[in-house]
């Protein structure tokens, strides 16, 4: 299968080179380059970004987008690649090949330029094949003038199909070029064009428990706080591992003073929490200050003592009771 491939692409090219050298000739569209090797050194074929970097929240199901470019190129008249990504882990959702750049004029993110190669556009291959994660693109201008500059060839998006389980390692993948080959315009000399490549990186995270954690404050935003002695501020919200946290929260902000946390009603302003599932913790402040008890100072008495003093007296006043009728008893007998 790739052998076949890789002649299709070889027959492309010539088939390219053709194309251009005829056109070229016949509407005599460009002027012969002096110095090819300088103008054409530093032409490089990449992806963007670069890497992407996923996890370590589930991220099964999460689709992200590439950009294949062509960077600081001369004289180019037609792209042949070949581009591949591991299908273990990725699956191929959509692609847009970006060209010629009349159609896709300004940038096409995630790249920051443009389409490339010149209206008309003859279209040798435009096939993606995600049961082996092969891309072939191959196009060439059929006597439009050659492009000069950076631009996009294609734009691919992508789906995570797998994510390491929390015992397993990180997963670091590739997106390969197999194979890319650049021509010339024959107005400049003709011939393939030097190029760097530079494939892209895409990194899984193992999966790890992870929970949102959301604190947030009432009846004002804004004021900071800690998690872990770490500065933070309300509204906060974060994804974090399970885990024991402490969230300490200032006496006063502005004019308002602490009171208490909204979901459990403790009045202590600093709390540790076991985060084992998402959750949200709601800081209360008042503008009020409590009021002095009216009539002087409230004397608190423990529960305990207070029911031993209740039973001291109902036992004096029994006993008084029973004295005083006794006594009243032995006066009457005695009449």
């Amino acid at each position: 299968m790739l052998g076949r491939k890789v002649r299709k692409a070889a027959s492309a090219i010539m088939l390219i080179l053709c194309v251009t050298s005829v056109s070229v000739f016949a509407f005599n569209i460009q002027p012969f380059g002096a110095d090819l090797c300088e103008r054409c050194g530093n032409t490089v074929v990449k992806v963007i970004p670069e890497t992407v970097e996923l996890g370590p929240e589930n991220v099964t199901g999460k689709e992200f987008t590439i950009a294949c470019v062509i960077e600081d190129v001369m004289d180019l008249a037609g792209v042949d690649i070949q581009f591949m990504w591991n299908t273990t882990y990725l699956d191929y959702v959509s692609h847009t090949r970006t060209a010629p750049v009349e159609d896709y004029p300004t940038s096409i993110p995630p790249s920051p330029y443009g389409g490339i190669v010149h209206q008309p556009l003859l279209t040798l291959a435009d096939e993606p094949n995600d049961s082996p994660g092969i891309y072939w693109v191959a196009f060439a201008t059929l006597g439009g003038p050659s492009f000069n500059g950076s631009g996009t060839v294609f734009i691919m998006t992508f789906r995570v199909k797998n994510q390491p389980s929390p015992n397993e390692e990180d997963v670091t993948l590739g997106l390969h070029f197999l194979s890319v080959d650049l021509a010339r315009s024959t107005a400049a000399g003709g011939g393939p064009i030097p190029r760097d490549i530079f494939d892209g990186t895409v990194i899984i995270r193992a999966l790890e428990l992870v929970h949102k954690l959301i604190i947030s404050s009432s009846p004002v935003a804004g004021i900071p706080f800690t998690i872990n002695g770490d500065p933070k501020m309300t509204l906060y919200t974060d994804w974090l591992p399970e885990g024991s946290y402490t969230l300490e929260m200032p006496e006063t902000h502005d004019e308002y003073s602490w009171y208490s946390w909204l979901e459990d009603g403790d009045t202590n302003r600093i709390k540790t929490i076991t985060l084992s599932a998402s959750t949200t913790w709601t800081a209360v402040y008042t503008t009020f200050s409590p009021s002095p008890p009216i009539g002087g100072t409230t004397v608190l008495i423990k529960s305990e003592r207070l029911s031993s003093w209740i039973i001291s007296t109902l036992l004096m006043l029994f006993v008084v009771l029973a004295s005083s009728i006794y006594l009243k008893r032995k006066k009457c007998a005695a009449f």
